[in-house]
C-alpha cells in the first residue's frame, strides 16, 4: 500500500483494522495516525507493545469504547506465528479498534514482512521542495531561510517543526525572527568538528575516546541536542549501509557517495540489532527531553553510560 491509497482511505473513512508504518519520518507518521483517527472519530492511544494494546482493547470493550492504538517498535510481535498475524490482519482481535504498528525498518526477508505487505506503508524522507512549500504556507518564511533551516536540520521534518515553533513563538516577521534566533544560537545548526569527532568515536565503539571527546564538547558549550541529531544520523547511515548487502547502495539508501564512504569506515563495529537498539535509544531520549522527563544536559551522558558502562 502506498501513501496515496492511505490518504484515499482516510478521506473516505473506509479504514482497515491493521496497518504497519515504516520509515524515519517519525513526525509524519504520527500526523497520519492522528488524521486516520480523526476520520473515524476515534482517540489515539500510544502503547509500548501489541500485548498491552490488546489488553486495553478488552477494557475499552467493557466501556463500549474503541480507539486507534499506536504501537511503537514492538519487535516481539514480528516473531508471532502466521495464524496470530492473520487474526490481526482480519481484524478479529481488534474488533472495532484499529491497530497501527510503527517501525524504523523491517527485514523484507521475514515471514512477517511478506504477510503484511498489503497493509504496509513506507514513509520516505520528505523532499526538500515539499518541505519548503509547507513552511512557506505555514509561516511565510522565505525560500532561502526555508532551505537553510532544512539543511541545518538534516532534512529531519520533526526537527524542522521544533525549530519552526521557536520562530513562531518569537513573534513578528518570521524572517527577522529567524535571523535573531540564529544569531543568538537558539536555532539548531550543523555542529562543529568536536561533535563529529565524538559521534565518530561512538560509531567506532571507542568508549574511552568518546568520553574524552564529550568532555571537550561540554567545555566549549556544544549543544546536546545537536550531538543527538548528528549521532542519530551517523548511526542510521551505518545501519543502512551495513544492511545493504547487494545492489546499488546509493540508489537503495538515498545516501550520497560521501555518506556511504563514511559509513563504510564504521561498519561491523556493532551488530545490526545493536545499531537498531542505538537508534531506538537516541529517539527515546530525544522524546524524553521534549516531554521534560530528562534534562537535556544529562541526555548524552546517559546514552554514553548505556552504550559503554
Amino acid at each position: 500500500m502506498n501513501i496515496a491509497t492511505l490518504k484515499a482511505k482516510i478521506k473516505s473513512g473506509q479504514l482497515d483494522k491493521f496497518y504497519v508504518f515504516v520509515g524515519e519520518e517519525i513526525e509524519v507518521m504520527r500526523l497520519y495516525v492522528n488524521q486516520l483517527a480523526k476520520s473515524v472519530n476515534k482517540k489515539v492511544q500510544v502503547c509500548e507493545s501489541v500485548e498491552i494494546a490488546v489488553k486495553q482493547m478488552g477494557k475499552g470493550a467493557l466501556l463500549n469504547e474503541s480507539k486507534v492504538y499506536y504501537v511503537i517498535d514492538d519487535d516481539d510481535f514480528i516473531k508471532q506465528s502466521e495464524k496470530v498475524i492473520n487474526a490481526f490482519l482480519s481484524g478479529e482481535v481488534q474488533r472495532d479498534n484499529i491497530l497501527v504498528l510503527r517501525y524504523i525498518s523491517l527485514d523484507k526477508r521475514t515471514k512477517f514482512y511478506k504477510a503484511i505487505t498489503d497493509r504496509l506503508i513506507e514513509f520516505e524522507q520528505l523532499k526538500s521542495d515539499l518541505i519548503v512549500s509547507h513552511l512557506k504556507k505555514k509561516c511565510g518564511l522565505s525560500e532561502k531561510n526555508c532551505r537553510t533551516l532544512i539543511e541545518w536540520c538534516s532534512q529531519d521534518y520533526g526537527r524542522i517543526l521544533l525549530e519552526l515553533d521557536k520562530i513562531l513563538s518569537f513573534g513578528g516577521d518570521p524572517n527577522e525572527a529567524f535571523e535573531i534566533l540564529t544569531a543568538c544560537g537558539v536555532i539548531h545548526r550543523d555542529p562543529e568538528d568536536a561533535i563529529f569527532k565524538l559521534t565518530n568515536a561512538i560509531a567506532q565503539r571507542n568508549g574511552r575516546e568518546a568520553l574524552r571527546l564529550y568532555s571537550d564538547c561540554a567545555a566549549i558549550g556544544e549543544s546536546n541536542i545537536a550531538i543527538l541529531s548528528v549521532l542519530y544520523n551517523t548511526i542510521k547511515q551505518v545501519f543502512q549501509v551495513q544492511n545493504c548487502v547487494s545492489g546499488d547502495i546509493q540508489k537503495l539508501t538515498g545516501l550520497t557517495q560521501w555518506q556511504i564512504n563514511s559509513a563504510k569506515a564504521r561498519l561491523h563495529k556493532y551488530s545490526n540489532d545493536d545499531l537498531k537498539t542505538m537508534l531506538y535509544l537516541i529517539r527515546d531520549v530525544d522524546t524524553q527531553i521534549k516531554t521534560g522527563k530528562i534534562d537535556e544536559a544529562l541526555s548524552v551522558p546517559y546514552i554514553l553510560i548505556q552504550l559503554f558502562a
